[in-house]
């Protein structure tokens, strides 16, 4: 029978076999799994390392727990322009983060948590826990020996001896230990320890120390993690309780400090309200009776008790006022300018005092000198909140305070001029008013204004006495931190999920990265969508010796038959050439069975070794390779004498002939084309194994002599590039490609979609039995 026939296959070729699977993913989702599927133990190796360098992870991860506490912090307003700078805010959001990782803070926690003494062991734990360290104490590692007759040694981590001495006694004190070692010590160990300074454990504890706060909002949380939950919790809250004392602290400095300047305003408000007092009684004892009403020389003159009059005394009080703050100011601003003076004599001028901008300004101003006195209590100047009250400092004396004094001394002028032209429209027995008068007037006006800046800066001052010893902290503990119950979510589990799901998403991206990278054809898609050709079939990569494959690879070339014939379609012989467009794509395989199972089906058929180059199927047929096609060509020999017999029903075969570089030329000569015609007239089907596509000129002249070419591709062999510039140039020349064999197909995918086979409908005979042959005879 025709199926019991073997498979011809090429000399140097073998073949796998198919794998056939159950079920076929639907049609959407294959071309996106295609990839994958042919790196599939890419993929899967890559996730199952990644997944084991997970397990290997969470196992070898401690249990996290996180603390929390949260603090309430007093932040100031800048748009707020009602709000007392006394009352205000030390520092504003970014300062009390910095406040709370100063070594201000954390220092004091290192120093009470013990956080700058580091163990690996449990027993080197209990060891140390009762070891203190004096203010002054060498940091480093250490290893403490102990002997089996109770004595022991202790060494720095280079083997330096430090100290030495027997069960009980201090040890460490060279080093700068308080430690006497418990009694349940055991002996003959080695317990290694490190000690830190405060400041780099403090700088480490920051680090550690997550600090969660949002710009204008009130509230600080601190979060520590660690594998102790009673020990993270401890430690945020001596955060916590440090932080409180250190702005409590700096609120209580800088209330003094406030305290302190406005005293010394103060003092100086004082001095001019007593020499204004003084001036005033002064000149009221000396000019009494030159005052006194009926004196001589003054009868004449109006009644210093007549409303015009004293009106008149106001407005040259009020004149003589408003040029002398003037004076006060322009002098004071053109000392700071010159010297660097102070604008604290500012606010001892009455104009100024009535200005509510430009005092509020010397207020603030009074405010940010006591806060930087405070802060610098415990920072340098190159703390950035020093730095910003510097800036604030030096953008009040520089612009803003000069600013609103210019402008109020541009009022005062202004005033100055009004004054002027009301007392030189008075009239003439009020102008000739004797000075005196006006003098008495004037120093009645400086008393009162020296009486009004000292009581308002003696004000200021009670209250700030006052914040000083009552005033509530800018800062509070909102919530303390709890000891932790679970931990910070099961981070095993996450660890392995996340680096199975990453691993896979690694092999995935693998598999695409070799897919860019790979230029062979590898898949069904690539044929029918990248090169536009039809799929006549597919063949299995089979082995040697495998009898179920070759049967698989039998009904497959059936299949690619009866899609061939109706691809061709003409009536009368079938003339194609069979090509591939390289080397090892198996052509000569496709070929030669293709032919096989013309054969079988009952076609005369004829194969054709076009392949002058490397042609070989004569060793299949156990030929002889001269006379052959070549040798027909040149006239040498009449090609009925270069057929030559394959041993099988109706299929002969014409090998490649002589070796010649004029073989090209003998491929396009008219005796070529004689040659076919005469061949037409024998035989159903004409199979021509020409060389690659690659390999010169003959498969392009054979395709278009025979006018059909039937295109062979091994998946992950052939070249996709190569293919299509092969494909482009048939495209110009007069050949039909009637479309593509996937030989060698290794996925049970594409296989599957292109077989005609199936589980269970094996082709097999059956023998005859002993009746069966009776009733045949007895038919006979």
């Amino acid at each position: 029978m025709a199926h019991d026939l073997p498979l011809l296959r090429a000399p140097d070729g073998a073949d796998l076999p198919a794998v056939i699977p159950a079920a076929q993913p639907p049609e959407q989702w294959r071309r996106l799994i295609a990839p994958i599927t042919r790196s599939k133990w890419l993929v899967i190796g890559i996730t199952i390392a990644g997944a084991a360098l997970g397990v290997f992870a969470a196992r070898t991860l401690s249990t996290t727990y996180l603390a929390r506490a949260v603090l309430w912090v007093e932040v100031p307003d800048s748009r707020d322009r009602t709000q007392n700078p006394m009352n205000a805010g030390l520092l504003g959001v970014m300062g009390w983060v910095d406040l709370l990782r100063s070594h201000a803070v954390l220092d004091e926690v290192v120093r009470d948590q013990r956080l700058n003494v580091w163990t690996a062991s449990d027993v080197a734990d209990q060891a140390v826990s009762t070891l203190t360290l004096e203010p002054t104490f060498q940091p480093g590692g250490y290893r403490l020996e102990t002997k089996q007759d109770g004595s022991w040694i202790l060494a720095t981590a280079h083997g330096t001896v430090v100290d030495q001495g027997i069960a009980g006694e201090a040890v460490g004190k060279p080093v700068g230990f308080v430690w006497t070692p418990p009694a349940s010590l055991p002996r003959d160990k080695t317990i290694e320890f490190t000690v830190e300074s405060y400041y780099e454990a403090g700088r480490q504890l920051g680090v550690d120390l997550r600090i969660v706060s949002e710009l204008g909002s009130n509230f600080i949380r601190l979060e520590l993690r660690g594998e102790d939950p009673d020990h993270v919790a401890a430690t945020v809250n001596a955060v916590a309780n440090r932080f409180v004392v250190v702005a409590t602290d700096l609120k209580r400095k800088k209330q003094g400090e406030l305290a302190r300047i406005l005293s010394d305003q103060l003092q100086h408000a004082r001095r001019t309200l007593s020499e204004s007092e003084t001036a005033l009684r002064t000149f009221r004892v000396q000019s009494a009776p030159l005052l006194t009403e009926g004196a001589a020389g003054l009868t004449r003159h109006p009644s210093p008790t007549d409303p015009g009059v004293t009106g008149y005394i106001d407005l040259r009080a009020e004149l003589s006022s408003a040029q002398r703050d003037r004076r006060t100011i322009e002098r004071v601003l053109a000392g700071a300018a010159k010297s660097g003076a102070s604008l604290d004599m500012l606010g001892l001028v009455n104009a100024v005092q009535r200005s509510a901008q430009l005092s509020d300004a010397l207020k603030e101003l009074t405010a940010r000198r006591a806060d930087i006195r405070a802060l610098r209590y415990r920072y340098t100047d190159d703390n950035p909140e020093v730095r910003r009250i510097a800036n604030q400092i030096s953008e009040l004396e520089g612009t803003t305070i000069p600013a609103l004094a210019r402008l109020v001394t541009n009022e005062l002028a202004t005033r100055e001029a009004e004054l002027n032209r009301l007392v030189g429209t008075a009239s003439g027995n009020l102008q000739r008013l004797p000075a005196l008068l006006i003098e008495d007037a004037r120093l009645s006006r400086d008393a009162e204004s020296a009486e009004e800046v000292f009581t308002r800066i003696e004000q200021r001052f009670g209250e700030a006495r006052l914040a000083e010893v009552s005033s509530l902290p800018d800062v509070r503990v909102l919530d303390a931190a709890v000891p932790p119950e679970y931990p910070l979510g099961n981070v095993g589990k996450i660890i392995i999920l996340l680096a199975t799901v990453g691993s896979f998403g690694v092999g995935v991206a693998g598999a695409m990265v070799r897919e860019r990278v790979d230029h062979t054809v590898r898949d069904a898609g690539q044929v029918t969508k990248g090169f536009g050709l039809n799929i006549l079939g597919a063949l299995p990569h089979l082995h040697s010796e495998d009898g179920e494959g070759s049967a698989h690879a039998v009904d497959a070339l059936r299949g690619i038959r009866m899609h061939v014939m109706h691809t061709y379609g003409a009536a009368g012989p079938m003339v194609i050439t069979v090509s591939s467009p390289g080397i090892g794509d198996g052509k000569s395989f496709v070929a030669t069975n293709l032919a096989l199972s013309f054969a079988d089906a009952g076609f005369s058929t004829l194969l054709v070794d076009g392949d002058i180059r490397r042609g070989k199927l004569h060793r299949i047929f156990r030929g002889s390779r001269k006379p052959g096609l070549t040798d027909v060509l040149a006239g040498v020999a009449p090609f009925q004498t270069a057929l030559q017999s394959s041993h099988r029903e109706n299929l002969t075969f014409l090998a490649c002939g002589s070796r010649t570089r004029s073989g090209p030329e003998l491929i396009g000569s008219p005796a070529m084309t004689q040659l076919l015609v005469e061949l037409r007239a024998r035989y159903r089907v004409i199979l021509v194994d020409s060389p690659p596509l690659a390999a010169g000129v003959e498969p392009y002249m054979l395709g278009t002599l025979t006018g059909n070419l039937l295109l062979v591709m091994r998946l992950g062999r052939t070249d996709r590039d190569l293919a299509e510039g092969k494909l482009d140039a048939l495209d110009r020349l007069p050949v039909r490609v009637l479309g593509a064999v996937l030989n060698g197909v290794r996925s049970p995918d594409i296989y599957r979609r292109y077989a005609y086979s199936l589980e269970g409908y094996e082709l097999h005979d059956e023998e005859t039995t002993w009746a069966e042959h009776k009733i045949l005879r007895e038919h006979a």
